[in-house]
């Protein structure tokens, strides 16, 4: 990893305690990653081209993972038809992991669900056994690795 993502990394890392943000977990397992690696990782997995808006990205493990998208989808208001609904809930998702823990690792995506209607929805980036693992989230409910069609990603 180069000088100049290291510090960014760093920056990131430390803005979180700074602001008094990351209290709730302080032991989430870290990891920095370029934004070169998450964008080939998601053209692997879905052949799309993710619009990036970061040039480094920090992750976490499953465990960090699961805690806070745990965390996001207790905090959500209900659901509202047209008002409040699966693009709201993953900017919500998207801003919440990043403002309260300090992670951009938390992407917005949008395709179909289940039943092929359009849908919203978030994607994590994890750190696991030495390679980036995105992993698919319902941010209404929280569940992880949902079976979506993945159309856009966005991040």
């Amino acid at each position: 990893m180069n000088i100049l993502l290291k510090i960014k990394m760093a920056f990131i890392y430390l803005w979180g305690w700074i602001t008094g943000k990351g209290k709730a977990a302080p032991n989430l397992f870290r990891k920095g990653v370029s934004a070169t690696d998450v964008r080939q990782c998601l053209k692997k997995c879905w052949d799309l081209e993710p619009q990036l808006s970061d040039s480094a990205y920090l992750l976490s493990n499953h465990a960090g993972t699961k805690y806070m998208v745990t965390q996001c989808a207790n905090d959500n208001s209900p659901y509202v038809d047209e008002v409040h609904d699966c693009d709201d809930f993953a900017d919500y998702m998207k801003g919440h992991i990043s403002n309260d823990y300090g992670y951009n690792s938390c992407l917005r995506a949008t395709g179909k669900n289940q039943s092929g209607q359009a849908h919203a929805f978030n994607i994590m980036l994890c750190w696991h056994d030495g390679k980036i693992v995105p992993h698919i989230v319902e941010p209404q409910t929280g569940e992880i690795d949902v079976d979506f069609i993945v159309s856009g990603i966005r991040g």
